[in-house]
């Protein structure tokens, strides 16, 4: 869906095939246009041009400036692949990443790696090199023998890239230690090539109950590696050549349970975000460059889901939702640090936000979905989930705000400030045609 800058709609899209289709990312092309990937299960039908390779593969969608298709690809062997992530490459074209339970077949040209069955079946990480046309140039399978499942990718200042995601067991010979627990796991980091070739690899982090949640260049050339166990938050910082130089576990004395988020600050330093085990609070931090926390803080309210926002001065705004979406900036400038504001933006029912970003206007915007019948305002439910967007100034004060939604059920998942000045909304539906949407529904569900 296409907003322009005061948050009116001007189009809105669907694209799907006969069964399930759900988008996981979008990025903006140098055309002007946008890619949409994620996974289908569906057969050629509806806006699919490909019959499938498996019983879930790669969909990418190429789309200009107004919406129309135009051209679609899937990737994938003959059983489950699902992507994750998408980037724009350095060296032109778009990386693809994800997992994959498939053996060599199809666009697959490696088997799998793991030898060991487990309740949830075999997954390596899958990455596929694709040119602007969505051609092929390669794909690479990285795997140990057990369940590898790719979480994030980084595009690195040499033009290649670091996966990262959880797995266990033994990997290569550069593995940060092993175990016999068949639950055991870890952080698995791997860096490639701009054409795929395996650098090294990485199992960091305590060997148990991990879920890696961000990874982060650091201006020496290494990377930050961050997640959370079954006691606390850990940071691991790795060299270029994947040499650990240091690992720090963050819990404030039984505190903090999760991460959120973690981004660069501008001045210098990181910030993490996570979850406490207070009910629904949060936690904040900032760390140096050497991993020694600064300063924490609690932050009371409810909180299911966060974003970091960095801004000059070691600022920060913090956007999270539990029952409803809350936002809140921090002057870390101050002695003691205070909040600067502290806004929440209530529903009846659940609101859950998904995505947060600073504006060209130095405002920002929050979305997510909601099932709110009524929202701020008394605005009207369209039909069950819906997307919900706030735009609001530098001072938090809201200047509009929208709700969009077909009959059934809309999960806004992505949000992309467009170079008129407008916003591209993206998320999966599984509404028909009627009240803000314009197509019928393809399948079940459709990007």
């Amino acid at each position: 869906m296409k907003l322009d800058g005061q948050g009116n709609k001007q189009w809105d899209k669907s694209y799907g095939g006969n069964s399930s289709d759900g988008v996981a990312d979008i990025v903006a092309t140098p055309d002007g246009g946008y890619l949409l990937g994620g996974y289908s299960s569906s057969d050629k039908s509806g806006d699919k041009s490909e019959a499938s390779k498996g019983s879930c593969d790669f969909w990418i969608i190429k789309i200009d400036a107004q919406g129309n298709k135009l051209w679609d690809k899937i990737y994938g062997g003959s059983k489950y692949d699902i992507l994750t992530a998408i980037a724009v490459a350095p060296d032109g074209g778009y990386i693809l990443g994800g997992d994959s339970n498939s053996n060599k077949s199809g666009d697959k040209s490696e088997d799998l790696h793991e030898t060991i069955e487990d309740e949830f079946g075999p997954m390596d990480f899958w990455v596929v090199k694709i040119d602007e046309q969505g051609t092929k140039l390669w794909d690479k399978a990285y795997g140990g023998d057990s369940r590898d499942n790719l979480r994030e990718m980084l595009v690195t200042p040499d033009g290649g890239y670091l996966l990262g995601g959880y797995g266990g067991r033994n990997y290569s010979d550069e593995v940060n230690g092993t175990c016999d627990n068949p639950n055991c796991s870890g952080f698995w980091v791997v860096k490639i090539t701009a054409t795929g070739q395996r650098q090294w690899d990485k199992l960091v982090g305590p060997v148990f109950q991990n879920n890696l949640g961000a990874l982060l260049n650091t201006p020496d050339g290494g990377y930050l590696v961050a997640g959370h166990y079954d006691q606390g938050i850990v940071v691991t910082k790795v060299n270029t050549s994947g040499k650990e130089i240091w690992t720090t576990k963050y819990n404030d004395q039984g505190e903090v349970t999760g991460l959120f988020d973690m981004v660069t600050g501008i001045n210098g330093g990181y910030f993490l975000i996570g979850w406490g085990s207070r009910r629904n609070s949060a936690w904040v931090a900032e760390i140096d460059e050497a991993g020694k926390k600064m300063w924490d803080s609690p932050i009371e309210g409810d909180y299911n889901a966060a974003n970091l926002i960095a801004l000059p001065n070691n600022n920060l705004i913090i956007a999270g939702s539990f029952l409803n979406f809350k936002i809140t900036k921090i002057k870390w400038e101050r002695q003691p640090h205070a909040l600067d504001w502290d806004i929440s933006y209530v529903g009846e029912k659940q609101d859950n936000l998904t995505t947060a970003i600073k504006t060209a206007d130095c405002g920002y915007l929050i979305g997510g979905y909601t099932n709110s019948l009524f929202g701020n305002d008394n605005q009207l439910s369209r039909g069950k989930n819906d997307y919900w967007i706030i735009k609001i100034d530098k001072d938090g004060q809201r200047q509009w705000y929208q709700r969009f939604g077909g009959t059934g059920d809309d999960y806004l998942n992505r949000v992309l400030q467009t170079k008129d000045g407008g916003y591209l909304l993206a998320g999966s539906s599984l509404s028909d045609k009627g009240k803000d949407k314009s197509q019928g529904s393809k399948g079940n569900r459709d990007y």
